[in-house]
């Protein structure tokens, strides 16, 4: 079973062309970096049409991949694709490093009649299902951050993106992300209360002697 080994890295380069599977689908691109050294980029089975369509020998492309064995010899190094940028903002997938932002213009709705989605200013489509939009509490004119695996479509949003965690929250295991600890810096010098004045005791006014009228002379 192939594995993938988690470090990833970005590869430049031009496209020399497809690979097919033994179904007769494309399932890898074989690039030319600049270094002139030939790299295997295995990308999901549901880029297939829409990177054979999209992607033609001589593009020049950017990719963020990830090291691919199975224990087997290759010709040349092979990796995993997660993300592909060409010219004229392509792009195929989505990254850790590369998350999509944007507020929610409108909410999408499973065949039940449930949330299940949000399309954002972006034009990107959040596929988030039922369980996603409550766990997020999703709402129109929320801003979101997303990460996950998308892919392109031919008809609607630029890209449809199966999110996995939005805003800090995986949407997998519904953790929220830990609070962060303050950030070190000088301390705060303290506010010291005024001391407190003794009180003094409150000695009743004395009272002035009455004045006696003198009598008038007649």
């Amino acid at each position: 079973m192939a594995k993938q080994r988690g470090d990833h890295s970005t590869l430049e380069g031009m496209v020399e062309y497809l690979n097919f599977s033994p179904k007769g689908a494309y399932e890898a691109l074989l690039l030319k970096t600049g270094k002139g050294q030939r790299v295997q980029l295995n990308f999901p089975p549901e880029w297939s049409d829409q990177i054979a369509t999209e992607l033609k020998p001589g593009d020049r492309v950017t990719a963020d991949v990830e090291p691919y064995d199975d224990g087997r010899p290759s010709d040349h190094p092979v990796f995993f694709l997660h993300c592909l940028k060409g010219a004229k903002g392509l792009q195929f997938g989505n990254t850790a490093e590369s998350p999509v932002e944007g507020k929610v213009e409108r909410i999408n709705f499973a065949k039940h009649g449930e949330p299940n989605g949000a399309i954002l200013d972006s034009g990107h489509f959040v596929h988030l299902k039922p369980s996603g939009a409550r766990l997020i509490d999703l709402r129109i004119g929320q801003r979101l951050t997303v990460e996950g695996r998308s892919k392109r479509r031919g008809h609607g949003p630029a890209q449809v993106i199966e999110a996995e965690r939005v805003n800090g929250i995986d949407l997998t295991s519904g953790k929220h992300p830990k609070p962060q600890p303050p950030a070190e810096g000088p301390p705060v010098p303290r506010k010291h209360a005024p001391a407190k004045k003794a009180a003094a005791r409150k000695h009743p006014p004395a009272k002035k002697a009455a004045k006696k009228a003198a009598p008038r002379k007649r």
